[in-house]
């Protein structure tokens, strides 16, 4: 089983890789009221709204881990997809099945010297580089596992509670008609938005007036280096009354993002179809929602509160609002060359690499080196040869496709592999060191479209020589 280690307060925990689909730094969070204590609230990845959980908190520890420290592992679970909140990524390894140490009862690993308080979020446990590491339930993080808390006053529970769900649907899963919403306060009333119109939630940012814009339009932000409008939907909605307008909900119209401020986001709900209650109420609203206290919430309606008119009007406002800005140009990148070893995504330094030649048999060396498969003409020259696969503790039953020849201190190597990637670029900051690796060939792991992969040196090959 391949899994990424993690560490939480000097202690050792691990999560299967293929439920693991992104990994990021922390992104700016909305908290979410009514919910448990390990809910940090609501974040944004990719334009969808997720929860955040604190994975000390979840297993009951002692840790604090600040929310815009440490990692945030995009973890999907049967029903949902999470952002676990962790302190640091130690390593992605491969463990053997008949290493793990299954809990068929929770209370079996009381013995163990990690002091956890959770027990239901442990699967298993194993030995890695003589240290305890507990395999979490992926499931521990499910919205099922989550208990219901009531939403007082707002209405509504959490989404993912099941006492909200039909029973026939007890799995876990929506009704087909039920849809659900983000609620928020605005001049203390209480609207909905439907959460597949939300793109982002961000606490409101220093806005620049703009000059000739009416009162609907606060100013002008800045959002990860683009240009946002700005939008006051109390002013849209027709209210004079002056608010406290803290966040943001931002939107997209025809390609074009904009942001509504709001005084507060009260959170996430799940009603069914029989809830709405349509009236006439203009274009703004769609009509009423009730939730269990009886509390009245308007449904708006993005094409009614963004028509066409306001878009044009808006749109002599923004300038190319709808490119997103790459941020920090100027960041220390490291160039590599990607490829598989077995299933390994790894990559190793562009500037090591002469060139890559097209896997051929090679000539066996007996009694030489340990790590010497054999040795391999490469344009005439004899070269040594090294199976990534054996020094790293892999499956050799892989199909080779390719040499890697990389220039090292002490000569060159031709280097086999199964498929080469392409080349890449990442920044330091995507790039973490590793203390413990399962060999002393893997020396840090990079992120790549929220992929891991592990960055080679074969530094020991030379130290070896």
């Amino acid at each position: 089983m391949d899994v990424v280690i993690f560490e939480l307060d000097q202690q050792y925990f691990a999560l299967p890789t293929q439920d693991i689909v992104e990994v990021l730094d922390p992104l700016p969070i909305t908290a979410l009221p009514f919910a448990p204590a390990y809910v940090d609230g609501l974040v944004n990845v990719a334009g969808r709204v997720v929860l955040q959980i604190d994975a000390a908190r979840l297993l009951e520890m002692t840790l604090v881990l600040p929310i815009t420290q440490g990692s945030l592992l995009i973890v999907t679970t049967l029903t949902a997809t999470v952002a676990v909140h962790i302190e640091k990524i130690m390593s992605k390894d491969f463990i053997n099945d008949d290493a793990l140490c299954y809990c068929v009862e929770k209370n079996s690993i009381d013995a163990s010297p990690l002091q956890i308080k959770n027990k239901e979020a442990m699967l298993a446990e194993f030995q890695w580089r003589d240290k305890v590491v507990l395999l979490l339930d992926t499931q521990s993080f499910s919205l099922e596992r989550m208990p219901a808390l009531e939403i007082n006053l707002n209405g509504g529970q959490l989404l993912g509670s099941m006492s909200r769900l039909d029973e026939t649907h007890a799995g876990g899963m929506e009704n087909n008609d039920d849809f659900s919403c983000l609620m928020i306060e605005c001049n203390h009333e209480q609207y909905a938005l439907r959460l597949h119109d939300v793109g982002e939630i961000v606490d409101a940012l220093t806005l620049t007036p703009l000059p000739h814009a009416n009162d609907e339009i606060a100013g002008l932000a800045l959002l990860r280096g683009a240009p946002l409008l700005a939008l006051s939907l109390r002013r849209i909605l027709g209210h004079s009354l002056i608010s406290t307008e803290l966040q943001m909900v931002v939107v997209e119209v025809q390609g074009i993002k904009l942001a509504f401020l709001v005084d507060k986001v009260l959170g996430i709900e799940c009603f069914s179809k029989n809830a709405l209650q349509v009236a006439e109420l203009g274009l703004e609203l769609e009509g009423y929602l009730i939730n269990k206290q009886g509390k009245m919430a308007g449904l708006l309606s993005l094409d009614g509160v963004i028509t066409a008119q306001r878009l044009e009007q808006y749109c002599q406002f923004i300038v190319q609002n709808h490119i997103e800005a790459k941020l920090d140009h100027t960041a220390n990148k490291q160039r590599l060359l990607s490829f598989f070893v077995g299933s390994e995504f790894c990559a190793l330094p562009l500037h090591i690499i002469e060139r890559v030649e097209e896997y051929r048999e090679y000539t066996d060396v007996p009694g030489g080196r340990a790590e010497l498969s054999g040795v391999v003409q490469v344009q005439g020259a004899v070269t040594p040869v090294v199976d990534l696969r054996s020094i790293m503790g892999l499956s050799t039953q892989t199909a080779v496709t390719a040499f890697l020849v990389v220039r090292l201190s002490d000569g060159v190597w031709a280097v086999m592999v199964d498929r080469i990637g392409q080349v890449i670029e990442l920044p330091d900051t995507d790039i973490e060191s590793v203390k413990h690796a399962s060999t002393e060939y893997i020396t840090a792991v990079g992120r790549l479209n929220g992929k891991l992969l592990s960055i080679l040196t074969l530094e020991p090959l030379s130290l070896a020589a």
